[in-house]
């Protein structure tokens, strides 16, 4: 019998361009789902540790202050109970998880570092972007050079968290470029 030849991607109809897009929506549903994923420890860790303060250091968490500031400013303070504080504070930060997340895909992928190297590296990096950058330039927090140091501490050990387990579940999940799609 006679083996079917199968058509090149081109002789098909798909360019390379095609296969490349492919191959980017591919790492990043796999850094998304990895970030949405990783922020489950991080935010444990961010729990516990918060718990471990002083009393008097236990003030809101970053995500729950980031999410204060911004109800306030688009629906009222008076609208918004504790409860509703913290569903939309929840959401908001897995997915911020999973966007960056998202993002670190294509970056992963590009990075000839080994994944968990390369997350713990690009946490560290959302984490001064966002508390040393763009939060205080959008005025909703002051950068982090003006919190208190366990506080600092509890986030950037939240971060370390973060990125090494989005490391690991992306390394684990990551499409490989002969992946089919």
């Amino acid at each position: 019998m006679e083996q079917e030849k199968r058509p090149t991607e081109t002789e098909a109809g798909h360019s390379n361009s095609d296969g490349q897009v492919g191959a980017l929506v591919r790492q990043l549903l796999a850094g998304a789902v990895s970030g949405l994923v990783a922020t489950i420890p991080m935010t444990l860790a961010m729990l516990v540790l918060h718990r471990l303060l002083p009393r008097y250091e236990r003030f809101k968490l970053p995500p729950l202050q980031i999410t204060d500031v911004l109800l306030h400013r688009t629906v009222g303070k008076a609208t918004v109970n504790t409860a509703t504080n913290r569903a939309v504070a929840f959401a908001m930060h897995f997915g911020y998880g999973t966007g960056v997340g998202a993002i670190f895909g294509p970056v992963a992928a590009r990075v000839p570092m080994s994944p968990i190297v390369t997350g713990v590296i690009y946490a560290v990096l959302i984490w001064a972007g966002s508390y040393l950058g763009w939060i205080p330039a959008a005025d909703i927090l002051p950068p982090a050079t003006r919190q208190p140091a366990r506080h600092n501490a509890i986030m950037i050990l939240g971060h370390v968290i973060y990125g090494s387990a989005l490391g690991i579940l992306f390394g684990r999940v990551r499409p490989t470029s002969g992946s089919g799609g």
